[in-house]
């Protein structure tokens, strides 16, 4: 079973590699090259996170969050 530790290290991964932030984004990639099924919610709960850490900028809506060059 993968932990929420190993989520948000993938999740991060995923988002510096497509420079591209979103719940959906994460949900298809984590799903289709992982085989992890996670919610919306969990999604979010991720970006959230990575917000926190500065691997993203805030939430801006269906705009997805932005990659800070300083996550590259």
């Amino acid at each position: 079973m993968t932990d929420r530790v190993d989520l948000l290290a993938l999740a991060a991964t995923l988002v510096r590699q497509t420079r591209h932030g979103s719940p959906s984004m994460l949900m298809r990639r984590i799903g289709q090259d992982h085989g992890i099924r996670i919610t919306f919610e969990t999604a979010r709960g991720l970006l959230a996170q990575l917000h926190e850490a500065g691997v993203v900028g805030p939430d801006r809506g269906s705009l997805g969050h932005v990659v800070l060059p300083t996550a590259a």
